[in-house]
């Protein structure tokens, strides 16, 4: 569905913001796509925005527009290489 194209969209750096709106008053049949595009955008470090409010205040963000800010990107190449490290001292 959309959840997974987005994701796919936000793994592919395409998108600089998503605003997805979740009912969370009614289950969902594709929550697991939804956790999917969450946790595509907290890895890849894209805005997004589940409410209105929200939406509204990343958007009008004046930091779109200042080339001073430089947003801080998570380093999880370096999270995977101790995880692969702490595994192969386990193995042997």
């Amino acid at each position: 569905g959309g959840d997974a194209e987005i994701a796919a969209m936000v793994v592919r750096k395409e998108i600089d913001l998503a605003v997805f709106m979740i009912d969370d008053l009614n289950p969902q049949p594709h929550e697991a796509d939804i956790m999917m595009l969450l946790r595509q955008c907290r890895v890849h470090n894209v805005p997004i925005a589940c409410n209105r409010y929200s939406a509204d205040l990343m958007i009008t963000s004046n930091l779109w527009d200042n080339d001073d800010y430089i947003p801080m990107n998570p380093h999880y190449e370096r999270f995977d290489r101790k995880r692969h490290e702490a595994k192969t001292l386990q193995t042997k």
